[in-house]
């Protein structure tokens, strides 16, 4: 009996420990799944709060760009109304500058006319031969200004080819001849014969023509009145440097690092729309050159334009 009793109390102490022990296991599977649970509830919730944060990023960031975009539209928008405003102001200048230039000759063929029905009236036909003939020579010269007019007045084509600096220089000095000539000022030009950079002919007259108007400008109440116009011979990197240099009183120095910026000027209020420098820079930069302005030390600015030279190929072209 004892020993039955002693064999049913370790069973039942056995029994026991395995139920104690199989709860503390159940107890604690289910504590880790309910952490496990606990832990995926929150990676869920840290998932959700990062997706949401990252929406809302590109949300606003998709925003940003849309701004943008639309600010650069409406950059580009203005940007072509400033070059068209430019070119009309530019080209308003040129007509009133040509408009004084052939006013003088009209009324010179009229005084000849008049002179040659005179010559006419009184039976000397040699001398009215001769007036006719400098009327003629007179008409010609008109026609070449009024063709300069139209030259800069058309719609360019973009293709670069081999254009000569003396070229350009020769038709902004044809512009501004009676200028030069009625203010006395002294014009030099030191280009190399055959000197040809990588351009868009008219466009690169209407550079020059912009830098000359405005050293002519620089120095109408300089005591000494002189302009020189250089271009080097090509470097070994094939860039040919073209400068305009003027004796008059320089760019101020708050002025000068915004100088190519538009509607910023150095002339009197009503006398210039501070275009032309940002028209002529811009249509420096689609030659692939550049564009600066310095202050000489002997007094009077500087302008610079390092040019890509003609290629062989180019210069073929433009020969043909």
């Amino acid at each position: 009996a004892f020993v039955f009793v002693t064999g049913a109390f370790l069973i039942a102490a056995l029994l026991a420990g395995y139920a104690i022990q199989r709860r503390r296991a159940i107890v604690a599977r289910l504590s880790a799944q309910d952490a496990l649970r606990r832990a995926n509830d929150r990676l869920e919730l840290t998932v959700a709060q990062r997706t949401a944060a990252l929406t809302a990023a590109n949300e606003r960031m998709q925003r940003e760009i849309d701004e943008r975009e639309r600010t650069e539209q409406r950059l580009r928008d203005s940007q072509q109304e400033v070059v068209h405003a430019g070119k009309l102001a530019v080209l308003g200048q040129m007509a009133a500058g040509l408009t004084h230039e052939l006013n003088q000759p009209l009324v010179a063929i009229r005084t000849l006319c008049d002179n040659a029905r005179t010559f006419f009236e009184r039976g000397q036909p040699a001398q009215a031969d001769a007036n006719l003939e400098r009327i003629g020579k007179l008409v010609d010269s008109m026609a070449v200004l009024t063709g300069e007019l139209k030259t800069f007045a058309r719609k360019p084509d973009v293709e670069r080819v081999a254009v000569s600096l003396n070229e350009a220089v020769a038709h902004a000095r044809l512009i501004y001849d009676a200028r030069i000539r009625d203010e006395g000022v002294r014009l030099d030009v030191n280009i190399a014969p055959g000197t040809a950079v990588s351009a868009e002919s008219s466009q690169l007259q209407q550079v020059i023509v912009n830098l000359l108007g405005n050293a002519l400008d620089a120095v109408h109440d300089a005591p000494v009145r002189r302009i020189v116009i250089e271009a080097a011979e090509p470097d070994e990197a094939g860039r040919v440097r073209f400068t305009i240099a003027d004796s008059g009183a320089g760019i101020a120095p708050d002025v000068l690092p915004h100088l190519f910026e538009p509607f910023v000027t150095t002339k009197p209020r009503g006398q210039g729309l501070g275009l032309g420098l940002a028209i002529t820079s811009r249509i420096v930069e689609a030659f692939g050159a550049k564009i600066a302005a310095t202050n000489r030390d002997e007094g009077g600015a500087q302008f610079t334009i390092e040019f890509a030279a003609a290629m062989p190929q180019q210069r073929t072209e433009h020969g043909r």
